[in-house]
């Protein structure tokens, strides 16, 4: 069994650390290395101070486990443009956490933990989302007219409607989590066209050149004539770099740009987090109360 203050260390550093990048995150759309790397790091140095302690080598190789498992995970929703980067180290700290809080260092447990954790991540991910999305629409009236309607295609009728007879069988036959996930993906196939809508109207802000930073989303492909060249630089899921932001500010023409922000998504990680240490998995804490 875990010691009782090696518990509440794990916890303390999870939401300290997830507070200060959530606090940055707001701010600048970004959470700094340094945040997640000393995160990481404190959680490791404790991990193998409680094995030393506990003379159990397993709690401080769960915790490299837990960082390779997730280091995986990270670099897919990274490079499935799932996660930004500050978010996706954030999750392999928060990871980890969750990890070493299981008192039973089995591999089924350890798995099970971690997929209970995904499940809370992805649940309350998108209802944030959508609050997000509403909050940007409903404080930025003066776009609503751009938004386009929320129904382009009619064969988005076609699934909701094979979604929603599934949802009823599953429902009568006995299948509450089937229920509650077809039910889910009809509310995304609604969602997905108002949510692509408040992306292009809300996210999308034009600043000076100057202003830039590493890691902003440029919106449309330039051109830059930089030492006597024409250089094209291209919308990149991972930003622009200091040295294609060297060459916007060498451009006597360009005096704004327009960039994409996208949406804070650390407090939803913190978030998943807390409810992990209160109900576990979410997701089935809310099919008991159904």
């Amino acid at each position: 069994m875990a010691h009782p203050t090696y518990l509440l260390v794990i916890i303390a550093l999870s939401i300290a650390y997830g507070s200060i990048a959530i606090i940055q995150d707001i701010k600048k759309r970004e959470v700094a290395n340094w945040i997640n790397f000393s995160f990481i790091i404190s959680l490791l140095s404790v991990l193998a101070f409680e094995s030393v302690f506990e003379s159990k080598a397993a709690i401080f190789i769960s915790g490299l486990l837990a960082l390779g498992i997730y280091f995986g995970l990270a670099n897919l929703f990274y490079y499935g443009k799932i996660f930004a980067g500050g978010d996706a180290k954030l999750l392999i700290g928060l990871g980890i956490a969750v990890v070493s809080l299981e008192p039973n260092l089995s591999l089924a447990n350890f798995f099970s933990t971690s997929f209970s954790f995904l499940i809370n991540i992805f649940f309350i991910g998108a209802i944030y989302g959508i609050i997000w999305a509403i909050s940007l629409f409903c404080l930025n009236k003066e776009k609503k007219k751009i938004a386009r309607p929320i129904w382009k295609n009619k064969k988005i009728f076609l699934w909701i409607i094979l979604f929603l007879a599934a949802g009823i069988i599953s429902y009568f036959a006995g299948s509450v989590f089937l229920f509650v996930l077809l039910a889910s993906l009809i509310a995304l196939i609604i969602l997905m066209p108002f949510l692509k809508s408040i992306e292009e109207c809300c996210l999308v802000k034009s600043i000076p050149i100057e202003n830039l930073r590493e890691g902003d989303w440029i919106t449309s492909p330039l051109s830059i004539k930089f030492k006597g060249k024409i250089r094209k630089i291209l919308p990149r899921w991972d930003g622009l770099s200091i040295n294609e932001i060297k060459m916007i500010n060498s451009s006597k023409k360009l005096k704004k740009i327009k960039i994409k922000e996208g949406i804070p998504f650390t407090p939803a990680l913190l978030a998943a987090f807390i409810a992990y240490l209160l109900v576990g998995n979410l997701l089935e804490f809310i099919i008991l109360l159904i």
